[in-house]
């Protein structure tokens, strides 16, 4: 109904003979245009403007050429309802003298909704004046990416200043060119000596070998990116009368404000008058100074917190910043010179020479390869980095081999958290050891955190010591592959570590004769049992007739399974004295289950550190129809000492 209905309207409002061009469609399925307020013609004429639309908010692509035939008075009557434009606007070839014609309110912008068709300025000999252009807000699509700006070959037109001021400030890459006197120029007619200005637009990029640059000694500004990789410069004092760097592109992926990258040479900045970086880049960091292996002085000496003015549409005239962001403001300096940066005395270290130092963070190098940044800087950025910060976290991506350029990582602030990818396990981190926060704190409480990998098998961190944490940490092994086991190093690991778990779903994998020198058993029952065991795996029942047996026991250290006594003759739990550690694979019994032992006095086992069970943080110890704690306390003191929740006769130890 609702298609029918603008049918039948578009029909009745444009001429038979009228052009439709591609672009409207476009327009109209993007803005959801009303049909009501879209110019559908191809040019603005005497003719077409009869059906130009008044409304406010107008969607189409106005085009003024040749055949314009309205004088600007005209024009600004037939456009006086327009406070919004969705779609462009190509003023090529006419007769214009001005943009007048355009309705401002007084201190409001005319909106200009211009990513998907931009605005040209081109060939127009009598256009002397396009100052309204400073009355127009340039806006853009939620990914924020700037639209296409075209002035040129208008030879009565000085736009000398028009990108010092409003909307078109934020410009990083207007074509301008040809006109009475255009603003700025780009670094190549610099490098091919055809232009000599103080403006660069379109950003500086220079790589491999260098030799005059000396036509970049007047540069004072640029808009967009800064960078400089692969070349053999030593510095970049080319650039001593540049103050400021502007990118406002916060769409462009690659949007870094200055990145000094790979210059095998360079041995310091020597950006003496820089003043002012500004980048509304959400992800990236602002400056980037990667691989630049004599690198030994980064300082920018001429950065300063200076009040100054900023354009009006960031809503304040005036802030005390000369480095602005959109979101973090973060330095990446990585894998340079090892004098620049001492490892020893990281929160010294300082690019700028402030009273008060701006907000800014280091990464890289000994800060630590932030782990939270790995879509923005990608895997590769991560191959010569020994230390992960902020943690990692990779959930639902399908990872190919170039998860291995985080093997050389050797230590790991914060936690990791891994789930629903198509990892087999972790041995991509085939030189991690160790994870250790600074101050010793993590931000969450679960350290390791694999769960929904429907592949993942193993654990394999074979590099890591474990036993090194500086407190207690919960691992989370969850909802994995049903073959995912554990190996007796690795679970020893965690039981030396004091790790609890919240989930476990695993079991022990098969075990290997040369990984550990103690003496392993399984548990079949007490009678063929061998003699001095100190692993034990399998499920652990002392019953009725196994008294005799109990000397087998006393080398016992580590039990992989549970621990059942039942109706024996037991005074005590003395022959478990050495007891460090019981690990339950089987959920569904408790961790311990003592019942019908009438002369046990004594169930102390006080050597045990931990006890994990199954998917269940806290495990159980049931003990039934036996009255064998004195006191609370004494409940209390097994169940701290048995590291479970006690279960005492129906009830817990308070009860």
């Amino acid at each position: 109904m609702k298609f029918s209905t603008f049918l039948v309207f578009f029909i009745l409002i444009v001429p038979s003979d009228a052009y439709f061009p591609a672009d409207i469609k476009l327009l109209i399925s993007e803005y959801g245009c009303d049909p009501a307020c879209t110019f559908f013609h191809p040019e603005i004429t005497s003719i077409t403007i009869k059906f130009f639309p008044q409304c406010e908010e107008v969607c189409g692509v106005l085009v003024f050429n040749s055949n314009t035939d309205l004088t600007e008075n005209q024009l600004k009557k037939a456009f006086r309802m327009m406070k919004t434009l969705k779609g462009g606007m190509k003023i090529v070839n006419s007769h214009l003298r001005d943009l007048e014609f355009l309705t401002v309110e007084k201190d409001k912008y005319f909106q200009f909704w211009c990513k998907m068709n931009g605005l040209t300025i081109e060939n127009n000999p009598k256009l002397k004046n396009v100052d309204m252009l400073w009355n127009i807000e340039l806006r853009y699509f939620y990914d924020l990416n700037q639209c296409n700006v075209k002035i040129e070959n208008n030879h009565k037109l000085n736009v000398e200043e028009l990108c010092d001021y409003e909307y078109f400030y934020t410009l990083l890459d207007p074509k301008i060119d040809g006109n009475l006197k255009d603003y700025g120029c780009r670094a190549q007619n610099i490098l091919d000596g055809s232009r000599d200005c103080k403006k660069i637009i379109g950003g500086l990029e220079l790589s491999g070998a260098q030799n005059s640059l000396e036509g970049f000694s007047k540069t004072e500004q640029i808009k967009g990116n800064l960078e400089i990789h692969n070349t053999n410069l030593q510095n970049l004092s080319f650039l001593g009368e540049l103050e400021m760097l502007m990118s406002w592109n916060w769409g462009d992926e690659n949007n870094i404000v200055l990145n000094i990258h790979d210059n095998p040479n360079m041995t310091r900045l020597g950006l003496k008058s820089l003043k002012y970086m500004a980048s509304l880049n959400e992800n990236l960091p602002i400056i980037q100074l990667i691989s630049n292996k004599y690198l030994q002085k980064a300082d920018i000496p001429a950065v300063k917190v200076t009040l100054h003015k900023i354009i009006r549409f960031i809503k304040i005239e005036k802030v005390f910043q000369t480095l602005i962001t959109r979101g973090e403001k973060y330095a990446i300096i990585h894998d340079n010179h090892p004098s620049l940066v001492d490892p020893n005395r990281l929160s010294s270290f300082r690019m700028f020479y402030l009273n008060r130092q701006p907000d800014m963070v280091y990464m890289g190098g000994a800060w630590g390869c932030p782990g939270d940044k790995l879509n923005v800087l990608g895997m590769k950025f991560y191959e010569t980095c020994n230390i992960l910060s902020r943690g990692l976290t990779l959930s639902n991506v399908s990872l190919g081999p170039e998860i291995y350029y985080l093997s050389n990582i050797t230590t790991i602030y914060d936690a990791i958290e891994i789930s629903h990818t198509n990892l087999k396990n972790l041995s991509f981190f085939e030189k991690l050891k160790a994870f250790d926060p600074p101050n010793y704190q993590f931000t969450v409480d679960i350290i390791i955190n694999l769960h929904h990998n429907p592949e993942m098998t193993r654990f394999g961190l074979k590099s890591l010591e474990m036993w090194n944490w500086r407190r207690a940490y919960t691992i989370n092994l969850e909802a994995l592959h049903p073959e995912f086991c554990l190996t007796i190093s690795e679970m020893l690991g965690f039981l030396e570590s004091k790790a609890t778990f919240k989930y476990l779903d695993a079991k022990l994998c098969d075990i290997d004769e040369a990984e550990v020198s103690q003496k392993v058993c399984h548990f079949e029952k007490m009678s063929t049992l061998e003699n001095s065991c100190e692993y034990i795996i399998g499920d652990l029942s002392i019953g009725s007739g196994d008294e005799v047996y109990i000397d087998k026991l006393r080398n016992l250290t580590v039990l992989f399974g549970s621990l059942t006594i039942k109706n024996t003759h037991l005074t005590d739990l003395n022959f478990l004295g050495e007891l460090r550690f019981i690990v339950n694979f089987n959920n569904e019994t408790p961790i311990i289950w003592i019942k019908n032992n009438m002369i046990l006095l004594n169930v102390e086992l006080q050597k045990i550190e931990v006890s994990i069970s199954k998917g269940n943080a806290f495990p159980l110890a049931l003990i039934e129809d036996n009255y064998i704690f004195k006191s609370t306390k004494h409940c209390m003191l097994f169940q701290y000492h048995s590291r479970t929740n006690v279960s005492y006769n129906g009830g817990n130890c308070s009860e």
